[in-house]
Formats: C-alpha cells, structure tokens, sequence
C-alpha cells in the first residue's frame, strides 16, 4: 500500500494494490483495518476514486459487496497508473494508450497550426511538444504497430510542411545541417535508443523487478558480457514481446556502431559473430570467469597481447 500527499492540503489521493478476498468478512475487516491506519499518518482512502479490479481467477466473477459506507465500483475494467492506461484485457491496452495519446497529439499539433512558424519553428514543436509525449509510452508498453507509426510520422511531417508538398526528402532532413538536413528525428531509430536504454538499467540499478526477467529468460541478466548472436537467441526463445522487442533494439544498436575503429576493442569475444573459431561462434567458459569478456581485456596495460601463461 502506498500514498502520496498532494500539494493542496486538503485533497489526498492513495493507490491501493489488494488481492481478492473471497469473503465479506474478509472485506470489512480490511477497510477497518485501513481505517486505523489512517488515523496515524493521516491518509485517508476517497472511495470516489477507488475503483476495484478483479484479476486472476475471479476476473469474470459477478460476485460484489456492498457497504453502506464504503462504496466501491465493482464494474471497472480499467484504470490509470502513472499516464499509462491498463486493462484486464491485455490484447487491447496497446491500442487504448497508443490511440489516446495520438488523439491529444493531433489536438496539439492542430493548436500550433495556427502560428506562422518556420520549418526550423515547427521542428522545435515536434522535439519538444509532441514526440516526449510518446516518450514513456514506449518506455513501458511494447512498441506500437506499423499502422500507427504510419500515421504518427504522416502527422509529424503534415505539420512540419505545413500541408503542402514536402520540400526534403526523409532520409536528408534527419541528417545534420552541413548534409543539407534539418536534424530531423528518425522515429523509428529513437524508438530503437529508447528501447535499448533498459540495457543501462540492468547495468545500473539493483532492483528487484531483474529477478522477474531473470525468470523469464531463465538466464543471469548480465547478457551484455556476451555477444549479439547469444543476446539474439535469448530474443528468440522467449515470449514476452516487450523485452524480445529491447534484446532486438540492443542487438541492432551494438552492430551499428561495431563498424567504428574506436569500439572494436570493446566489441565481445564470446558469441560474436564477428570473432569465429573454424567458423563457429566460441565460448571458453573458464575464459569468461576469469574476466575475458572483451577484446581489450586480451591486452595488457602495454597494449601487448597477455601472454599464454597469464592466460591460464
């Protein structure tokens, strides 16, 4: 149970996360339960607010219980977490986010058509106004379908031409300006960033929710200490959508800039399919525990290969 305070000192607001109890007993003593507790801190439940989910096995159930006091909407289907919309339907809470937010974009962009801007003005709106809009979406959500991004990136470029016939192609407005661009945002490749950027939080943060994805990928989380064709596989085999859809964006990351000099030295050694033994991807197991995991990690301080006995 969590709550939060808001700024007026006379409203309160609490989420409340509960499991189904199959008796009203049960029910009754859990709201006097909550009762007391909101006598200490002073956080009080506003039932006009509350809406229960039924989840699980009882998510068709037609049983409810009612109290004079506490009144509570026992037909809610959905619900509103930090700006993102959920259902008991998973199959439909895709397109209950995605197509929400592209109706408010479509209201604010149709706001900004309304000032004389240049195409340098009307992009500022677009970094700025309209694509963090869809920023958290993403983040949380697997990616949106074709269809959607189609009509997203046609309501982007609407606006930025005003209308009219675009005077740029799309692959020369995203380059940088002595290219002849506009450094235009290639939707589909932030997407990819974006969606790679949960790579730096397995890395980074210590957090209990890495356990839920090490039980689905049924692996150590630590997949970055191995190459692309391992990270593919593991995309492969499982079946959650939204992290095969991270794997595949860190994957594609990772091969783009592999082609650079300065990241070769920290290109993997293991599962690369750049680096094959009688060509076949190589793993020394030993090696691995011992701290060999990148190329630069064959090298000594020098900048000397180690030698065989260092090896071993």
């Amino acid at each position: 149970m969590r709550g939060w305070n808001t700024k007026s000192r006379n409203t309160q607001m609490m989420i409340l996360f509960f499991c189904w109890m199959a008796h009203q007993r049960l029910w009754m003593e859990f709201f006097q339960e909550l009762d007391f507790f909101a006598n200490i801190p002073g956080l009080k439940i506003y039932f006009q607010k509350t809406k229960k989910i039924r989840i699980g096995s009882k998510i068709f159930s037609k049983e409810v219980f009612h109290h004079s006091r506490w009144k509570l909407d026992w037909q809610s289907t959905k619900f509103e977490l930090l700006g993102v919309n959920f259902s008991l339907y998973l199959d439909e809470m895709l397109d209950l986010n995605y197509n929400t937010k592209l109706i408010d974009i479509k209201s604010t962009l149709c706001q900004w058509r309304r000032r004389m801007l240049t195409p340098i003005g009307r992009l500022t709106v677009i970094k700025t106004l309209i694509i963090p809009k869809m920023n958290h979406l993403i983040l949380t959500l697997p990616n949106p379908d074709k269809d959607f991004l189609k009509n997203f990136e046609t309501e982007i470029y609407q606006y930025l031409w005003d209308g009219k016939i675009h005077k740029v192609k799309k692959n020369i407005i995203i380059q940088e300006y002595r290219f002849g661009g506009l450094k235009m945002i290639d939707y589909f490749e932030f997407i990819t960033a974006l969606k790679s950027s949960w790579i730096r939080r397995l890395m980074q943060c210590r957090t209990k929710w890495k356990n839920l994805l090490e039980a689905i990928i049924k692996e150590n989380v630590n997949l970055w200490l191995k190459g692309t064709d391992f990270i593919s596989d593991i995309s492969k085999s499982i079946n959650n959508i939204f992290w095969k859809e991270v794997f595949c964006s860190w994957v594609k990351i990772v091969e783009i800039t592999a082609d650079q000099i300065e990241n070769i030295p920290f290109e993997h050694i293991w599962f690369n399919p750049r680096l094959k033994i009688n060509n076949e991807l190589s793993y020394q197991k030993s090696f691995h525990r011992a701290g060999l995991s990148l190329i630069i990690d064959l090298f000594d301080t020098d900048g000397e290969f180690l030698s065989q006995e260092t090896l071993k």
